[in-house]
């Protein structure tokens, strides 16, 4: 489990961590640049994980079975 520090910046000061987060991962740049970020925020380990949950709630709906995704992204 990932270390989480027990002094949380204020929720204004988090909010906007957040928001500026989700524009470097979406809007900005290239997808070799957002691909940049990401490699510098994310072990290659949080990387597949994350990608395969993506491709979960993709896969969910598209409307394939818990199965095939189980057996197509060897998740349990």
């Amino acid at each position: 489990m990932p270390h989480v520090s027990r002094h949380e910046p204020e929720k204004k000061i988090a909010d906007e961590i957040y928001v500026r987060l989700l524009d470097h991962l979406t809007n900005k740049g290239s997808t070799k640049d957002r691909s940049l970020v990401c490699a510098e925020l994310f072990t290659r380990t949080e990387q597949i994980m994350l990608a395969k949950r993506l491709a979960i709630i993709c896969m969910l709906g598209e409307g394939f079975s818990f199965d095939d995704i189980q057996e197509t992204l060897r998740v349990s």
